[in-house]
């Protein structure tokens, strides 16, 4: 009984705290994540399965798949030397310096954020219960920004400091647009060094080398 007790006593804000410092301190990690986002107003939703890696501040790579109707899919690296980016469907392939821009904003989106938690003027963050993700038993936390007009819904492992599931709600077009985004961190690694090779791209036989590929 005083175990549960002290579990359902958990101040968000300390523990927003204690995850903020195990994501500013991290260096080497390896991510699998999925996200989905659906509108309200037309029912449409979006899905996409994403890979993520890094080696601060040198080491970076990112891939995103669609996992609806329309196939797409991209992958970005930046191996310390240069940078690079594939598109396996279409077999083509950049090395432009933009790339690594469009990485640090995708690690951010997925990871770097949190490492924020406990600096977010003007957000409030409420304890909601809790839920399973992936069989861990994860405190909810509700942040809030009422003049943003959005709110995020954190299910958070306690014990290893991780964000596993995020439920961000938001409104477009003076209300009138909807917008839920789903997002579950399948696999989280913090920690060793990751490999080289996982940043490292060389053209296959057939690849043509072309000026720009957007990700989506």
């Amino acid at each position: 009984m005083l175990l549960l007790l002290l579990v359902a006593a958990v101040d968000p804000v300390e523990l927003l705290e204690r995850i903020a410092e195990r994501y500013a301190a991290a260096t080497d990690y390896d991510l699998l994540v999925e996200s989905t986002t659906s509108n309200r107003t037309d029912g449409g939703a979006d899905k996409y399965r994403y890979s993520l890696a890094a080696s601060w501040p040198r080491r970076l790579f990112a891939s995103e798949e669609s996992l609806r109707n329309e196939k797409f899919e991209l992958s970005l690296g930046a191996d310390g030397q240069s940078s690079w980016a594939w598109d396996p469907r279409g077999k083509r392939y950049t090395r432009n310096s933009g790339e690594v821009l469009q990485l640090k904003q995708i690690h951010h989106r997925f990871f770097h954020r949190f490492a924020l938690l406990a600096r977010m003027p003007g957000v409030t963050a409420a304890a909601r219960g809790y839920a399973k993700v992936n069989g861990v038993r994860c405190q909810v936390i509700r942040l809030e920004a009422a003049q943003e007009q959005w709110t995020e819904d954190l299910c958070v492992d306690a014990a290893a400091a991780l964000v596993r599931r995020s439920v961000f709600y938001s409104q477009r077009d003076f209300g009138l647009t909807k917008v839920r985004t789903t997002t579950v961190w399948r696999e989280i690694r913090i920690g060793p060094e990751v490999p080289a090779e996982r940043f490292q791209f060389t053209p296959p036989d057939g690849a043509r080398r072309t000026n720009l590929l957007e990700w989506r």
